[in-house]
């Protein structure tokens, strides 16, 4: 825990001012987060500029008016729901007023479902998305639901902002949108309400929730039991006994309020997890030179949203343990004990949503971030 705690120092000093503990925003795959806790709620970003700014020289207060409607799950509180205003609040100031982004937060713009058809017709502008949701659709993104796939959050990072992260934006293309970036939540933990886990040997016999082919699979490998739930049912069933845990990143865990019916938190950091910004591919294309600002202005959003989560990490381990979690660092050879488990594994599933090309390129670029 220490090593974990030194390591995000530096980031921590620096946004402390900026932004306390906030529930951060992962859905996963349902709909509707529980209830927040009383924990201190994150400061609203400031926007950069309160008054027209020019990008490369440019004048960004000339042109067409535009509307962006921008539909999300996210809570207005969590660290990507400050960024998507963040990105709203600097888009006017640097256009002078002349394009407005409205944020429609908690899905009353529209339901999970809904808000992707409305954006693919167009309806809807932009959205935010968990891209293993769409694996069997758009099967690129099968490659992220791989355990142990990064070595860290500074890996991720680097794969993002290369290469890698290209090929993921595009890969909504076969669905009529384009990705912007990826607003990350941390890695998927696991919780349980039975025992404190330190290797993989602890997680013999542990009923744990899965949602997909993949992850039971995973979890079978570990000795573990998985079956599957559906998310609307999870906390009721860890509640009754009927589940001993799940999987799911800190944020997840603190929105749906988790930590109520959870004992143990073990930092396994297998698989990497995210609301991905997808906007209509045909309406980015018709911006004309507006496409620069738009993108500059998410990338900017995202740089923030970056350092800000990461941050966040750290307070929710420290409100869980307030709560009387018992808080368990995996050591680097227990991972490596559960990755040469896990990996093979997820590894054959996750070639056969998106073939062995693909499945080759990103470990290729994977591979080329580390």
């Amino acid at each position: 825990m220490k090593n974990r705690i030194r390591k995000v120092t530096a980031i921590l000093a620096c946004t402390a001012m900026v932004f306390g503990l906030a529930a951060c925003g992962s859905k996963e795959e349902a709909p509707a987060a529980a209830a927040a806790s009383s924990a201190p709620a994150a400061e609203a970003v400031k926007s950069e500029s309160a008054a027209p700014a020019a990008t490369d020289g440019k004048d960004w207060t000339q042109g067409e008016k535009r509307e962006i409607k921008i539909a999300t799950l996210l809570t207005e509180s969590s660290v990507s729901g400050k960024a998507l205003q963040k990105f709203a609040d600097d888009i006017n100031a640097k256009s002078g007023g002349r394009i407005v982004a409205n944020v429609y937060y908690n899905g009353v713009l529209a339901d999970y479902q809904s808000a992707f058809e409305m954006e693919q017709e167009g309806d809807i502008q932009m959205t935010t998305e968990n891209p293993l949701v769409y694996e069997t659709m758009l099967p690129t993104f099968a490659t992220l639901d791989e355990y142990f796939l990064f070595d860290d959050l500074d890996h991720v990072h680097r794969f993002l902002e290369g290469e890698g992260g290209e090929i993921m934006n595009k890969a909504w293309n076969d669905a009529k949108l384009e990705g912007l970036c990826a607003f990350g939540l941390g890695f998927r933990e696991l919780s349980n309400n039975k025992k404190e886990v330190h290797n993989m040997a602890d997680m013999k016999g542990l009923t744990l929730r899965g949602y997909s082919t993949i992850q039971i699979d995973a979890w079978n490998a570990a000795g573990a039991a998985p079956t599957s739930v559906d998310w609307n049912e999870l906390f009721v069933s860890m509640q009754q006994g009927l589940l001993d845990g799940q999987e799911s990143a800190l944020s997840t865990i603190y929105d749906f309020s988790f930590y109520e019916v959870q004992k143990y938190i073990t930092l396994t950091d297998h698989v990497w997890t995210a609301d991905w910004v997808v906007c209509n591919k045909e309406w980015l294309e018709g911006l004309g030179d507006d496409e620069q600002l738009v993108r500059e202005t998410m990338n900017e959003a995202y740089e923030w949203q970056k350092e800000a989560y990461q941050a966040e990490i750290e307070n929710y381990i420290k409100f869980f343990e307030e709560k009387g979690i018992v808080i368990t660092e995996m050591t680097p050879e227990d991972k490596a004990e559960l990755k040469e488990a896990m990996a093979p594994t997820t590894a054959k599933s996750v070639i056969e949503t998106c073939g062995q090309e693909t499945y080759d390129k990103i470990h290729e670029l994977v591979e080329a971030a580390r």
